[in-house]
C-alpha cells in the first residue's frame, strides 16, 4: 500500500501534515537511545544490593533483632557503638540498631503507600487532562498548576492538620496527595506526545480502539516513565515522612520510624551522642540515594528527558 493511500482516510491530515509526520520518523529514531548507548549506562549494582538488603532487614527484623526495640535499659543510656550495641543506645537506653531495623518497616510502608497514592492521582489527572476536550483540559491543567505553586511541605502540614490523628495511613495520604503534580504533568506530556506519533495514527487507521492503543502502545511508553517516577517518588516520600516527624507532626514518638529517630536529635546533641543522629541518618540517606540512582538508571536507559 502506498503512503498516500494509507493516510488518505485520515481526513484531518493534508499533504503538508503527512510530510511533517513522516519526516519526524527519522528525528524520533535519532532521539532513541541506541544499544551502544544503553550498554555504556552502568547498572547500579550497589544501590540495588543495598535496597534488597534493607527490604530483607525490614521483613526479618524480628529475626535479626529478636528484642523489643522500645525497651528502655536505664542503666545503658547513651552508650557508644560497641560489640554489644552495634549502633549504640539513645538517651533512654534503647538500642539504636534495633530501632533502625524495626523502624524501616513503617518508613518503607509509608513510602510505598504514599507513592501508590500519588501515582494513582497523577494517572487520573494527567491522563484526563491529556484526553479530555479543551474546557475540562484547561481546568485540570490550571488545578495542577495551582497545587504545584504551593510548597509541598505546607500542603502536607495542612492535610495532616485536617486529618488530626497521626497514623501511617494519614501520613501516607498527606504525602501522596501533596506530591502528584509533577508526575501528572509528565504523564500528560507523554500521552500528548505519543498520541501524535506515526505508529498510533497507523493503529487508528487499522481500527485500533482505545484499549488496544493503551495496551500495545501507550503502556509500553508510559511504563518506563512510571517506573522512573515511582523510584524517585519513593525516595521523596521517605524523606517527607522523616521531615514531618522531625517537625513533630508525624507519627507519635512511641512509634519507631526513621523519622522519629531523627526527632531525637535534639536530645542526642545535648548528651553528645552523635551516633543517634549519624547512623540512622546514614541509613536514610543511603536508601534515598539508592532509590534515586535506580530511577536515574531507568531514565537514562529509556531515554527520558529530565525536563519533560
Amino acid at each position: 500500500m502506498e503512503v498516500n493511500e494509507l493516510f488518505k482516510p485520515l481526513k484531518e491530515l493534508n499533504k503538508q501534515e503527512r510530510d511533517y509526520y513522516l519526516g519526524r520518523v527519522e528525528e524520533s529514531e535519532r532521539k532513541m537511545p541506541s544499544r551502544q548507548t544503553c550498554r555504556k549506562i552502568s547498572f547500579p549494582t550497589l544501590s540495588v544490593s543495598f535496597l534488597l538488603l534493607m527490604i530483607f532487614a525490614a521483613f526479618f527484623a524480628d529475626v535479626l533483632f529478636p528484642f523489643d526495640p522500645s525497651y528502655m535499659a536505664l542503666t545503658e543510656k547513651s552508650l557508644a557503638p560497641s560489640s554489644q550495641h552495634w549502633s549504640g543506645t539513645d538517651s533512654l537506653g534503647r538500642d539504636v540498631f534495633g530501632m533502625i531495623l524495626h523502624g524501616a518497616r513503617i518508613s518503607l510502608l509509608i513510602g510505598l503507600a504514599s507513592t501508590a497514592i500519588s501515582m494513582v492521582m497523577a494517572l487520573a489527572v494527567g491522563g484526563s487532562s491529556a484526553m479530555l476536550p479543551g474546557f475540562f483540559k484547561r481546568i485540570l491543567i490550571r488545578f495542577t498548576d495551582i497545587c504545584l505553586s504551593v510548597p509541598s511541605i505546607l500542603l502536607m502540614i495542612f492535610l495532616q492538620g485536617i486529618m488530626r490523628e497521626s497514623t501511617w495511613m494519614s501520613i501516607s495520604l498527606s504525602i501522596g496527595l501533596s506530591s502528584w503534580m509533577t508526575m501528572a504533568k509528565m504523564i500528560r506530556t507523554q500521552i500528548e506526545r505519543i498520541r501524535e506519533e506515526e505508529y498510533v495514527l497507523l493503529a487508528r487507521y487499522y481500527g485500533g480502539g482505545w484499549f488496544y492503543l493503551l495496551k500495545r502502545h501507550f503502556s509500553q511508553t508510559l511504563v518506563p516513565v512510571l517506573s522512573y517516577m515511582s523510584f524517585t517518588g519513593f525516595g521523596h516520600a521517605i524523606t517527607a515522612e522523616a521531615t514531618l516527624s522531625f517537625l513533630g507532626i508525624g507519627l507519635p514518638l512511641d512509634t519507631i520510624t526513621w523519622g522519629t529517630l531523627l526527632h531525637l536529635s535534639s536530645q542526642a546533641l545535648m548528651t553528645k551522642a552523635w551516633w543517634v543522629i549519624v547512623i540512622p541518618g546514614i541509613f536514610l540517606v543511603m536508601t534515598v540515594v539508592s532509590l534515586v540512582e535506580m530511577g536515574d538508571f531507568i531514565r537514562k536507559r529509556s531515554g527520558i528527558e529530565k525536563n519533560v
